[in-house]
């Protein structure tokens, strides 16, 4: 296992590969210049298509959709499109260090932060973790009506990352 440094400065340069969704061929990752270390999360969204009570024990019609998420991830992301957008020199220069479990959400987090051309050298995998996720349930207006956010293994971060 890696032991994750206390100070970004001595974080080690990785050595893997980014790609997009156009390029995937292999590249030698530049050390990283912008650190943003934070949350990853895989955000859930329902929305039901009518008015109605959802009372107690009740479904109702609707829509669900599913987007990555977690403040740092998101400000991973926005950084890295607007970086890139300089030129294909400054596309890996951004790395988000975050904690993800060993499920199908981070399966997924690693992999949609891979095709938007991120790295994923500072995603690390906690064994037996649950991954971040937010699940919303908005009024049909769109505001928001309940939810429920599992972060256990965020607001655990500093063990985690101490033991890896």
């Amino acid at each position: 296992m890696t032991k994750i440094p206390a100070k970004p400065d001595e974080l080690p340069t990785a050595h893997g590969s980014v790609s997009t969704a156009d390029d995937l061929k292999e590249q030698p990752l530049p050390a990283a210049r912008l650190i943003v270390v934070g949350c990853a999360a895989v955000d859930i969204t329902a929305q039901p298509l009518i008015d109605s009570d959802l009372g107690h024990q009740s479904t109702s019609p609707g829509q669900i959709s599913m987007s990555l998420g977690g403040v740092g991830r998101n400000i991973a992301e926005a950084a890295h499109r607007v970086l890139s957008s300089y030129g294909s020199e400054f596309s890996a220069v951004t790395l988000l260090v975050s904690v993800i479990g060993d499920d199908s959400f981070g399966r997924l987090i690693s992999e949609e932060t891979r095709m938007l051309g991120m790295r994923t050298d500072g995603l690390f995998p906690v064994h037996g973790g649950r991954s971040p996720v937010c699940n919303l349930l908005l009024e049909r207006s769109g505001g928001l009506r309940a939810g429920v956010a599992d972060m256990d293994l965020v607001r655990n971060m500093n063990a985690h990352m101490a033991s890896l």
